[in-house]
């Protein structure tokens, strides 16, 4: 696992202390070097980012320290609990970038919300005690969805719990436990019920992939269909259903599976008709109808959705592209945060007149001393609240990164993002994926300079703020060890 380069971080965190350049006293080396990176993750009072930091710590260990390990998967599988965030989000195809609900659905895939930190936790487990992991996901019920507004921009994605429950299904269970149905009753307790699209998505994923027997496959494809004439109605989760190519290729991998089992799939694919039919007559949010790109997206995949359920069902069925909704509701678009801010534009032009100055013009040292100055004494903006302020400036600031010239230059810009970082303790704990999301980007700033690389981890890895430390000592320790600890 690269103890060697772990033992060299271990002992340059000795040499640079916690107050960036003091010498501190020595002490023992650890059984494991990655109980001192396990003892940093603890100091840091966000549990979702605690909770990223420690199962990344444990993937560090060697593999001596099975029982650390252990301690640590069930710790975090229990801190899970106090986290706020439910489950990860889908974006909804909208079209917005520089937003702050496009930027919350980029950063959920890092994982740090309740549910994937559960996963995270017994999917590590389950490389060590297969029994006890399965027991953990046993504990766990299908995570109920609330339906969206049409002022909501993600919707859940359970992707890796039904992707868990697959793994579980195909190699957890013995023989003679599926002869006797175990098996089965652990899979219809985890699958059901289907309240959502969401969980129609994964249900699809599940039964279209998992290996089961013929009289499994029926009885689950069965209570499914059952359950699809009960789904909410939800434009948003719909749109992003109805846009997925993926669960139309796993609708044909399904029927073609079943028809080889003997499962009829007629009642199933006549069933989802009428659950696009009644998505499509429900009220819709006007945002995506009275788009022309989007609405001509959706015109699409309406009609290869009635191609498909036709020809799967061996049947011509009434197009779902024919059925209106009689009713728009309206939708609050999300502030562009970029566009809404003239200083971003003003601040890099003058940063980027540098590259080309002209005749008795100011000088291009002076020129970004002067805008970062500004920059760092920017504090908030009118009509503007503090979730979106920070990430503005976050972005702010990496722009101004990207613009230095020279050691100097790039140590002022680093150490500006370094105080927004670690005086922002309450995104770490309101929207820690968020914080967590920008706070990387910034580290990859770091690693790629080529001014002052060295100088900059040496900044970062000793700022007084756990969450600031701890993050970046485990990000160098990772990329030192090799692959980064899987987060499935």
């Amino acid at each position: 696992m690269g103890r060697r380069l772990i033992v060299q971080f271990v002992l340059l965190s000795c040499v640079y202390g916690q107050n960036g350049g003091e010498r501190a006293v020595r002490r023992p080396e650890p059984a494991d070097p990655c109980e001192l990176l396990i003892g940093a993750a603890d100091t840091v009072p966000s549990p979702a980012l605690r909770g990223d930091l420690l199962l990344k710590a444990a993937g560090l260990c060697r593999p001596a320290s099975r029982k650390l390990q252990l301690d640590i998967y069930e710790r975090v599988f229990h801190l899970a609990a106090n986290v706020d965030v439910a489950y990860p989000g889908s974006p909804v195809p909208v079209g917005f970038t520089d937003t702050v609900p496009a930027l919350a659905a980029i950063a959920s895939g890092l994982g740090v919300d309740r549910l994937s930190l559960k996963l995270r936790a017994l999917n590590s487990l389950y490389a060590l005690d297969p029994q006890t992991a399965r027991e953990w996901f046993d504990s766990m019920a299908v995570p109920p969805i609330s339906a969206q507004t049409c002022s909501d921009y993600q919707v859940a994605n359970l992707e890796r719990y039904y992707e868990t429950l697959r793994e579980f299904a195909d190699h957890g269970f013995s023989g003679d436990e599926i002869g006797r149905g175990v098996r089965e009753v652990f899979i219809s307790t985890h699958l059901f019920p289907i309240h959502s699209a969401a969980h129609l998505a994964g249900a699809v994923y599940f039964l279209s992939e998992a290996e089961l027997r013929a009289d499994e496959r029926r009885r689950l494809v069965s209570m499914a269909t059952a359950q699809l004439s009960s789904l909410q109605v939800d434009d948003r989760a719909f749109s992003v259903f109805l846009f997925d190519e993926g669960v139309r290729n796993r609708l044909r991998v399904l029927v073609s599976r079943c028809e080889q089992a003997g499962v009829k799939m007629t009642g199933f694919l006549s069933t989802l008709r009428e659950f696009y039919a009644r998505q499509r007559a429900a009220p819709r949010c006007a945002d995506v109808v009275e788009s022309e790109p989007l609405s001509e997206r959706e015109q699409l995949a309406l009609r290869n959705a009635d191609a498909l359920l036709s020809q799967l069902s061996g049947a011509p069925l009434t197009p779902v592209e024919q059925v209106r909704s009689v009713k728009l509701l309206p939708s609050k678009r999300p502030k562009d945060l970029v566009a809404t801010t003239p200083e971003y534009k003003r601040w890099f032009t003058e940063l980027i007149s540098r590259e080309k100055p002209t005749e008795g013009a100011e000088p291009p040292a002076s020129v970004f001393a002067r805008v970062a100055r500004q920059i760092e004494d920017w504090d908030e903006m009118d009509g503007m609240s503090a979730r979106e302020f920070f990430q503005i400036k976050a972005l702010v600031l990496a722009r101004l990164m990207q613009q230095a010239s020279g050691p100097d230059e790039a140590k002022r810009a680093a150490s500006a993002q370094i105080r927004m970082f670690g005086r922002a303790d309450w995104m770490q704990l309101q929207y820690p994926a968020v914080w967590l999301h920008l706070f990387r980007s910034f580290l990859s700033q770091c690693r790629r300079s080529t001014d002052a690389g060295n100088e900059l981890r040496k900044l970062v890895e000793g700022d007084r703020d756990p969450a600031v430390s701890a993050t970046a000592r485990l990000d160098w320790a990772m990329r030192a060890s090799g692959p980064a600890e899987r987060t499935r």
